[in-house]
């Protein structure tokens, strides 16, 4: 089991709960429309949404049909984007207890992931590397997405820049994520576009891991600092499993390397 963050499972299990709620909506809206193409008696959508309107007791006559699958889609980006802001948030907070060396953001205009960047790595083109620069173009896209979503008053030009800037990097989407022609431009966002980010924060989640994973004098120097389990310092045996359960649950670790560090902080010989 490779290392990582707590907030990274905390983002697994976010994200698979937020992204069910995704999926069921789609197949409602799929199951919609399928419903209206074979419907032989009414050929109009807008009455065939007005009956379904009535039988639900739901008031709505009319929508645009060029642009409700694009927005439902694009609320989709927005539930993804939430939930790894979070975990970018927590990561910042972990970080910063395990390394034990407080930081703050910078206020430049930035977006939250690479500000955080800059401060956990020594170098930030490595880690941006480590991470693959076709992710964070993703993600840098569909943030602009979100915010366009949540707050209209946003350039369509500065969408369409940052567009034609992740296209540049579709042969690297399309060999890691089997995606042609994705992302979107903004006003053909699908299902699809929620996909590919999906599946790419959780893959920047992992890399930020990978490129991080610290040595064992950085967990021995926190274990000492925060006097992990000292409760139990009249049962030695007892902290020292209590220790390695700790370090496998939150961190990842494996036993045998958990024990490596223990050995240090609890000996029983």
């Amino acid at each position: 089991m490779a290392f990582r963050f707590f907030c990274v499972t905390e983002l697994y299990r976010n994200l698979g709960k937020h992204d069910a709620f995704v999926e069921f909506a789609e197949i409602a809206i799929r199951d919609f429309i399928a419903n209206f193409e074979e419907n032989s008696t009414i050929n109009d959508f807008d009455i065939f949404l007005q009956k379904k309107s009535n039988l639900h007791s739901i008031k709505v006559d009319t929508i645009d049909k060029t642009l409700y699958k694009s927005r439902i889609a694009q609320g989709y980006i927005f539930s993804v984007y939430q939930t790894f802001e979070l975990f970018l948030r927590k990561l910042k907070t972990e970080h910063i207890e395990l390394y034990r060396q407080n930081w703050n953001l910078n206020d430049s205009s930035d977006s939250l992931l690479i500000k955080i960047l800059h401060k956990i790595s020594n170098s930030t083109t490595n880690i941006t590397d480590s991470i693959g620069k076709h992710r964070i173009e993703i993600y840098e896209y569909y943030r602009l997405v979100r915010n366009k979503y949540a707050h209209e008053h946003i350039n369509l030009d500065k969408l369409s820049k940052k567009h034609n800037k992740v296209s540049l990097f579709k042969l690297d989407i399309e060999n890691d994520y089997k995606f042609k022609n994705i992302p979107n431009q903004f006003g053909n966002i699908n299902f699809d576009d929620f996909i590919l980010f999906t599946r790419t924060v959780k893959d920047i989640a992992d890399n930020i891991c990978n490129s991080l994973n610290p040595d064992d004098e950085i967990f021995i120097s926190y274990l000492k600092h925060v006097k992990m389990f000292k409760g139990l310092a009249n049962n030695p045996k007892r902290r020292y499993n209590a220790i390695i359960s700790f370090l496998n649950n939150k961190y990842g670790l494996t036993k045998e390397r958990a024990k490596q560090i223990v050995d240090n902080i609890v000996p029983l010989a």
